[in-house]
């Protein structure tokens, strides 16, 4: 559809008729759009990838040519008019995710919009599993290639938890070929295991091993794969044992004055690298604010700074809490939970 729709004007109308036909016929059957949606959104998703400008005629098509159709069927006009806000939508979200530079300084703003646009799909659209899973593979890599392997494991479980132990042929993904959802999940297990054990998070490696275990002892009765993760369980308890752990430090940080509104008045927890000192990772931070002023400090700038600053940051190094103290903690101490 996306480049036969190009022509001319008869064949943008008789597209914008077809499709508009199979919206009426869904919901006619249903009473919704799921699967229109479903395929429309997926389509996006790859022309997006492929070809922004291919996309963006794709949606213009969508929103005005099939648009004009609902604005003239009175049983169709609402919930016709909220389909399309959400195609429109999620496209935005794709063309943030793109635009967004391939690098590690901006790493924050296409974690923060892959995972908009994950919960927004999770929570508006009857996807189909394989494009959810390209989504969240996305942030997986993401994580991986900054060395964030806790967060790549976390984000992959999500993936792990959707799949069945069950024969359900899935689609390549990345390097991952074709397979079903059994290999596929076991294979994320593993995978997902390692990212643990290369973080030093082998607390979340052993408890995986265990869900491995289960499988292998109690469903499969595989005993040789059995052994293998009973042999890397114990492993990853002889290295808590052995192994000296070097954390992270975290730190908060404000921004003030002239920010995007994500970021204006708003202050956040940031996690710093292995033994990675204050400065650096203050220049780090102002690497992609270099005019902004760093304010050492927790306070809220007063005016006079302000005044003579368009932007501030303020970095503070946080100190780890113990348990008893964070049991003290009410439920809200101020609006800056929000924002964690």
């Amino acid at each position: 559809m996306i480049e036969w729709i190009r022509y001319d004007d008869s064949s943008k109308r008789v597209a914008n008729e077809i499709y508009y036909d199979l919206l009426q016929s869904e919901f006619k059957e249903t009473g919704t759009f799921s699967d229109v949606e479903s395929w429309s959104i997926d389509t996006i998703y790859q022309t997006t990838n492929a070809s922004k400008e291919k996309a963006e005629y794709f949606v213009q098509q969508i929103v005005n040519g099939v648009g004009n159709l609902f604005k003239q069927d009175r049983n169709l006009a609402t919930k016709g008019q909220r389909f399309l806000e959400h195609v429109n939508h999620i496209f935005e979200l794709m063309i943030r995710l793109i635009e967004l530079p391939d690098t590690e300084v901006y790493e924050d703003e296409r974690t923060m919009v892959a995972l908009e646009l994950m919960n927004y799909l999770q929570a508006t659209v009857q996807i189909r599993k394989d494009m959810f899973f390209r989504c969240v593979q996305y942030l997986v890599d993401l994580h991986a290639s900054l060395k964030n392997y806790t967060e790549a494991g976390v984000t992959q479980l999500q993936h792990i938890r959707m799949l069945q132990w069950n024969d359900d042929p899935v689609l390549a993904l990345g390097d991952m070929p074709a397979s079903t959802e059994r290999r596929r999940k076991e294979e994320l297990y593993r995978s997902t295991i390692d990212f643990f054990d290369r973080s030093e998070n082998w607390e979340m490696a052993i408890k995986l091993s265990e869900e491995l275990r289960e499988y292998y002892e109690h469903q499969i009765y595989d005993y040789d794969r059995l052994a293998q993760v009973l042999h890397d369980q114990a492993g990853f308890f002889r290295k808590i044992t052995t192994s000296e752990r070097v954390y992270c430090f975290y730190y908060r940080v404000a921004f003030y004055g002239q920010f995007d509104s994500d970021l204006n008045e708003k202050e956040f927890i940031y996690r710093g690298q292995v033994l990675e000192p204050v400065m650096e990772f203050t220049n780090r931070i102002q690497k992609k604010w270099p005019d902004a002023h760093i304010h050492k400090s927790s306070s809220i700038p007063d005016e006079e700074l302000r005044s003579k600053h368009r932007q501030i940051i303020s970095i503070t190094k946080l100190a780890i809490s113990t348990q008893e103290a964070m049991d003290q903690m009410p439920e809200k101490t101020s609006p800056f939970d929000q924002n964690r």
